[in-house]
């Protein structure tokens, strides 16, 4: 998947920046419309499973709060994963939350620039891997 692709490239920097391969798999957290990855699950896909953490399964809210990321890299497919609570938590937690909302076309896209900025008053850094009209926000 584009997900773990992805991930792969960026364990890949880490091992280059003096990380082992351990190190850098334990930085990198998945969830899916089932929540967290993790090892008990039994529904994973063979390319997940060495990003599956021994951890407690919990949902995608759960993980923010409590695994406090400060990246989110959406590859999902599916608008509306990255919704108001979600970039809420991740303003809360980060003085400038990073939102990657990768997927297209752009009806496919996590949420929207509008969106993030506008949920996060304006201090996500966002990227998106479709095009997205200009967004003011208080007049920035």
């Amino acid at each position: 998947s584009a997900a773990t692709g992805i991930a792969d490239l960026l364990v890949k920097a880490y091992i280059h920046e003096g990380l082992t391969e351990e190190e850098a798999l334990q930085r990198l957290w998945f969830a899916d419309i089932n929540g967290l990855l993790v090892q008990s699950r039994t529904d994973l896909m063979s390319h997940n499973i060495p990003y599956a953490h021994e951890h407690e399964a919990m949902s995608f809210i759960d993980a923010l709060k409590e695994l406090k990321p400060d990246v989110l890299i959406g590859a999902s497919g599916a608008h509306g994963t990255f919704t108001q609570e979600v970039i809420e938590i991740m303003s809360e937690i980060n003085e400038r939350p990073v939102i990657f909302a990768l997927s297209n076309p752009t009806s496919k896209a996590e949420c929207t620039a509008e969106e993030a900025y506008t949920w996060s008053k304006g201090k996500a850094v966002f990227a998106s891997g479709s095009p997205f009209d200009p967004v003011e926000y208080e007049d920035k």
